[in-house]
């Protein structure tokens, strides 16, 4: 064998070698580039599961701000017509003839069953309606009747700063009927009936 066929033959050899370190880095580098795009792949996967969960947790907090706030204009917009209402019902009572006043106010006492000394704490208006059409006289004789028990009633000095209605000072206790007070404590007891008729949808 010749020099020039020995040095082939390394030389052969040598890139038999080279060929074979090659193919195996190309393996290997191919290897690590599969798993790197492998793990980015995962990597964008969690990524765009993450931007999709946060987009839906996103869509359902505005969803339920949405549904928070048309809830808060809901119950506001009640209130507004509640509060309407109630200013509706004491301008009606208010602007009661004189005739419906005195029956209205006649009832309101009469409901009330006290005795002895009764002062009648009124609005200058009624109190001026109770002298002209005598109402304490009539209201000492049917409370007697009814109740069985003599009762004195007397208009207080100084009116009502109210829009209507008395207050009764008794001997043992006070009764608060003025307008204000009645419709407060109707819209109180009563105040699904009377929202069920505002608002026909509910709630």
């Amino acid at each position: 064998m010749s020099a020039v066929t020995v040095i082939d033959k390394i030389q052969e050899k040598a890139a038999a070698e080279a060929a074979a370190i090659r193919k195996n880095a190309e393996e290997k580098a191919l290897a690590a580039s599969e798993a790197i795009l492998s793990e980015a792949k995962a990597k964008a996967k969690n990524i765009k599961r993450g931007a999709e969960e946060q987009a839906e947790r996103l869509v359902a907090a505005e969803k339920q701000q949405s549904g928070l706030e048309a809830r808060i204009s809901y119950l506001n917009e009640k209130r507004r017509l509640l509060i309407a209402l109630r200013r509706e019902t004491a301008e009606q009572m208010c602007g009661f003839d004189e005739n419906k006043t005195a029956e209205l106010l006649t009832k309101l006492v009469l409901e009330i069953p006290l005795e002895g000394e009764v002062f009648v704490g009124a609005s200058a208006k009624d109190a001026i309606l109770i002298r002209e059409k005598g109402l304490l006289a009539n209201w000492k004789h049917a409370a007697t009747e009814k109740y069985g028990r003599a009762v004195e009633y007397k208009l207080s000095e100084e009116p009502l700063s109210v829009n209507g209605g008395l207050v009764l000072y008794g001997t043992k206790y006070d009764v608060d009927l003025t307008y204000d007070t009645l419709i407060d404590a109707i819209f109180e007891a009563h105040e699904k009936e009377i929202a069920d008729c505002l608002f026909k949808s509910g709630s």
